[in-house]
């Protein structure tokens, strides 16, 4: 359970019990995410634990920062002189500000910055070495955003989110799904099922164990996927679809339907909620705004067009 009701779009922990999620509000637990505390509002871009005290929240839009020193309790609000689309730590005292303009470097926790000018980076993995992967850009540097070397993502790619485990292992998602074991001196892509595309975020516990997520288009599904050989194979993680549910019908512990906002989809589940099944009522886009069941055989599901509000009955 939480506090509140406003969408949340990013969360970072930095221990099994200390994290803060972030959006148009925020939330910070200090017990694993059994209990939430909500703060209030700032923002939209991201959120960085350094330690279990020290946090940042940037909203990538804007030339501000919140800064914590409490594991998220109360804020503090520092201006920049460019908007700040990503904050790194590396330590408690060791930081990074990306912007549009050039890196930021702090050496003191985010108390004070010191500004390298040059092109925009995406990610990094100390102080010094990062990369810059988004749409069909990738670049690398070695010297804290000095200067940048162009590398070469294979054709046809748009990067939406990036990530790297070391100077050497990273991991790109998109429309497809790319990866380098060299530090970006060649990125090879990954094939994947093209009804698991696109792909918004990836992260990666270590060269080995990494997880995707996004929401395939051709299925209108979200979708988890997890990888324990470096990315060369995936394991979807989700059954049933994650749209909004607009209504829910149980007849008894085990046996549940549901209907969603879009796709024109039920699912159902036979194991409490475990795992679900979808059923496809033939028109992608109808919204089911309500499902009702007389047994486990027979049932409706009504609802209407998304674009020329025609109704429906299933």
């Amino acid at each position: 359970p939480r506090p509140g009701f406003e969408n949340l779009y990013a969360v970072d922990f930095f221990d099994t019990q200390h994290g803060i999620a972030m959006g148009n509000t925020t939330l910070y637990t200090r017990d694993g995410g059994n209990t939430w505390t909500q703060v209030g509002y700032y923002g939209s871009g991201g959120v960085e634990m350094a330690d279990a005290n020290l946090a940042f929240i940037y909203d990538g839009r804007v030339p501000i920062y919140f800064r914590s020193t409490d594991g998220g309790a109360t804020w503090t609000r520092f201006d920049m002189p460019s908007d700040i689309s990503r904050i790194q730590c590396f330590g408690s005292l060791n930081c990074v500000a990306l912007s549009p303009s050039g890196t930021y470097h702090s050496y003191d926790g985010g108390v004070t910055w010191s500004f390298t000018a040059g092109e925009a980076g995406s990610y990094f993995i100390n102080d010094n070495q990062g990369w810059y992967v988004a749409s069909s850009t990738a670049r690398r540097t070695t010297d804290g955003g000095a200067t940048w070397q162009t590398q070469t993502l294979p054709a046809g790619s748009w990067i939406y989110d990036a990530t790297f485990t070391d100077a050497n292992n990273g991991w790109a998602v998109g429309d497809n799904m790319v990866r380098t074991t060299n530090g970006g001196l060649t990125w090879e892509q990954v094939n994947m099922p093209p009804e698991l595309l696109p792909l918004w975020d990836v992260d990666f516990l270590d060269a080995q164990h990494g997880i995707a997520v996004g929401d395939a288009f051709l299925d209108t599904e979200s979708v988890i996927i997890t990888s324990s050989d470096g990315g060369t194979n995936w394991a979807t993680r989700t059954n049933g679809s994650n749209n909004q549910v607009l209504d829910l019908v149980a007849l008894d512990q085990r046996h549940a339907w549901a209907s969603f906002d879009y796709g024109g989809k039920t699912s159902r589940t036979t194991d409490g909620g475990v795992t679900w099944l979808n059923t496809e009522v033939g028109n992608q886009y109808v919204s089911l705004r309500s499902i009702d069941m007389a047994d486990e055989l027979h049932g409706w599901t009504v609802g209407y067009h998304n674009t020329f509000y025609d109704s429906y009955i299933f």
